[in-house]
């Protein structure tokens, strides 16, 4: 009686034990996915695709299949689903086993081989590695780009005063100054690791602003996260480091 006794207790304990474990797993799974955390199967190729290829010969050849990325790394705009590859073009060379952006096929609003939407210019610049983020920035990426510089006006004249000839010749030494240029810029092409050679998709207004600081400052870009915007600060000088006092617009 007592050895059954033992069983039964012995059992009664292995069935708590495996209910608890199961209630754990369901709550750490609802937890995962509240928490937008775990693994999405996104489509890649098993091989390397060219610029100018066609997806549905590939799709036919079974040239694609499905990978898992945690979720917290997937690119902006990833492809999960063959059906979205039906009928495109690839705009940039596609390595194997990489995400797939929609952001990276030809259509009716992108051309060229660089991928470049349609309105839009591309820019090419060259920046020491720090400055282009160390190396770790890829076409499809968006960037936001600060510049420092030194900037001198004329004090209480505004720029149309200024081309108009209209302002009195006091000069103001403002010194350095950081600001953002142009707050979200998609990167068509990255090459070489420092220094960089970048091409930048701009407005055509935006790409004057970044030839500008180009030539006259010190530029800096900065990676946005994955669905993420760029945002527009006010420039900051010294005094902003020092007693939280700002650069004003002039």
């Amino acid at each position: 009686m007592r050895i059954r006794g033992m069983a039964v207790v012995l059992a009664m304990l292995l069935a708590f034990a495996a209910t608890l474990a199961v209630f754990l797993y369901v709550r750490g799974v609802r937890q995962e996915a509240k928490m937008g955390g775990g693994d999405v199967n996104v489509i890649v190729a098993k091989q390397n695709i060219s610029v100018g290829q066609d997806f549905n010969p590939l799709i036919q050849e079974g040239v694609f299949t499905t990978r898992a990325f945690p979720r917290d790394s997937l690119v902006q705009g990833v492809v999960t689903d063959l059906n979205q590859l039906r009928g495109k073009t690839a705009a940039f060379p596609i390595l194997s086993g990489e995400q797939i952006s929609i952001l990276r096929f030809q259509g009716t609003t992108q051309f060229s081989s660089l991928g470049l939407t349609k309105g839009y210019r591309a820019v090419t610049i060259s920046l020491e590695g720090p400055r282009a983020g160390g190396g770790q920035l890829h076409p499809g990426d968006h960037v936001t780009m600060f510049a420092s510089m030194d900037i001198k006006l004329i004090a209480g004249a505004k720029l149309r005063d200024l081309l108009a000839g209209r302002a009195n010749n006091q000069r103001q030494d403002i010194g350095d100054i950081t600001l953002v240029v142009v707050p979200d810029i998609r990167v068509l092409r990255t090459q070489g690791l420092g220094p960089v050679e970048m091409t930048l998709e701009l407005k055509p207004e935006d790409a004057q602003k970044v030839v500008f600081a180009q030539e006259h400052g010190k530029i800096w870009l900065s990676l946005i996260a994955p669905g993420d915007k760029g945002t527009q600060l006010q420039p900051i000088d010294v005094g902003a480091l020092v007693v939280g006092v700002g650069a004003q617009p002039a």
